[in-house]
C-alpha cells in the first residue's frame, strides 16, 4: 500500500475530529483551520 501513511494520517484526523465533537469550540477552530 503506497498510501499507507496517508491512511494513517486520515485515521488520525478522524480521531481528532471525533474527540472534538464534544467541544463545539474545537469544531469552530477546526473549521477555521481548514
Amino acid at each position: 500500500m503506497i498510501a499507507h501513511s496517508q491512511n494513517d494520517r486520515l485515521a488520525h484526523e478522524v480521531g481528532s475530529l471525533h474527540e472534538c465533537t464534544y467541544t463545539s469550540n474545537c469544531l469552530h477552530t477546526r473549521a477555521t483551520h481548514i
